[in-house]
C-alpha cells in the first residue's frame, strides 16, 4: 500500500520523506468516517 502526497510517502508502517522538514507533515490516520468504522457502526445497530 503506498500513497504519495506533498513529498511524504507512506509504505505500511514506514514513512519516507524528502527532507527533514517534511517530518512535520506526517499525521496519523483518523478512523473517523472511514468505511470500516461506518460499517461497524451499522452492524452494531442491527
Amino acid at each position: 500500500m503506498m500513497g504519495i502526497t506533498g513529498g511524504v510517502s507512506y509504505f505500511d508502517n514506514m514513512v519516507v520523506v524528502e527532507s527533514v522538514a517534511d517530518i512535520d507533515k506526517v499525521r496519523p490516520v483518523s478512523p473517523r468516517l472511514k468505511l470500516t468504522t461506518t460499517w461497524g457502526a451499522i452492524k452494531t445497530r442491527f
